[in-house]
């Protein structure tokens, strides 16, 4: 039987099967394994088109653009989500552009707090009907120097 060696072609190297517990081992064990699948998965998810609603580690997200978006459980609504009232909310611009939230039925949550008219941006936390939802504004085209 040959040993491996650094030296010349045909040489094998030694194979090391993780164990579940040499994984537990490793800097952050599974929790840095799971964290940096997920930043991948993120980082290659595809941004969805204004309206269109992407499933994404746990969450709803929903990319807005310059119309309004109605959420619900009805089939005539933007964004349909089971457990939502038939037209839950409305998420629309005021006359200075910003996002504003309207809950038309249900529970409705931004930041932990119950609203019925409610200023957003992308950071905010919207919470509907137990569904997490992230919002994803456009992002402007970047400047060519």
């Amino acid at each position: 039987m040959s040993t491996p060696t650094d030296e010349g072609e045909g040489t094998l190297a030694p194979v090391v099967r993780l164990t579940e517990r040499s994984r537990t081992d490793l800097p952050g064990g599974f929790r840095a394994i799971r964290a940096r699948r997920r930043r991948e998965a993120e980082r290659t998810a595809r941004v969805p088109e204004p309206g269109e609603v992407a499933h994404v580690a746990g969450e709803v997200r929903v990319a807005v653009g310059s119309g309004s978006l109605v959420f619900g459980s009805h089939p005539s609504c933007d964004v349909v989500l089971p457990g939502l009232h038939a037209r839950h909310a409305v998420l629309g611009r005021d006359g200075a552009g910003r996002l504003v939230l309207s809950a038309l039925s249900g529970s409705t949550r931004v930041d932990g707090v119950p609203v019925l008219n409610q200023v957003v941006d992308e950071a905010a936390r919207v919470v509907m009907a137990g569904h997490r939802i992230a919002l994803l504004l456009p992002r402007p085209a970047p400047r060519l120097v």
